[in-house]
């Protein structure tokens, strides 16, 4: 289990640039760009873990193959264009996984205490709708200064905005209910 965030970052690097690759036949210059960030991270990630792990090994793959469905799959291959659900598919997996973060995060800030399941729910339900929130704000923010329109409000006003953070709010949920009734001490 140890080398599965090595080899999953290799793949994801690996698929990123055949990705990209494909996008440049297609002119997908977002999907480069996303690619070309998300690769970024993963050096970035190499760097914090240089020389003890701050970042664990299960979290680091969780977010390299988090990477490979929502950004090679979503993005660079278009499956948000062409698989209706994928977006929030993305968006649930995105709420349990940031709700796996905040059950990581409790169990360091309480050092090995154990800690009241309610006081853990709801702390892991607000950290993946904070993620979610906070992604929301992001794609606000380069639909406005880049005149893209990846929230579809021109399509679907509001409504998809709106089932993105429902949908990260379930995924946290689902994460929240299972760690308090496991009291799990972390990834």
């Amino acid at each position: 289990m140890e080398k599965i965030g090595y080899y999953s970052k290799w793949i994801l690097r690996i698929g990123i640039g055949c990705a990209a690759i494909f996008d440049l036949f297609i002119l997908n210059w977002v999907g480069i760009a996303g690619g070309l960030a998300v690769l970024l991270s993963t050096f970035l990630i190499d760097y914090i873990n240089r020389n003890k792990t701050v970042i664990s090994d299960s979290l680091v793959a969780l977010y390299c193959i988090y990477c490979i469905f929502s950004l090679i799959c979503g993005v660079m291959l278009n499956f948000y264009d062409y698989i209706s659900w994928w977006d929030l598919l993305m968006h649930l997996f995105a709420g349990i996984i940031l709700g796996i973060v905040g059950n990581s995060m409790i169990n360091k800030i309480q050092k090995g205490k154990k800690i009241d399941p309610l006081i853990r729910l709801f702390f892991i339900i607000g950290i993946a709708c904070i993620g979610g929130i906070a992604w929301e704000i992001y794609e606000f923010a380069v639909d406005s200064w880049i005149g893209l329109d990846t929230q579809k409000v021109l399509l679907t006003g509001v409504s998809d905005t709106m089932g993105d953070i429902i949908t990260d709010l379930i995924g946290g949920i689902l994460a929240g209910v299972y760690f308090a009734k496991f009291d799990k001490r972390g990834i």
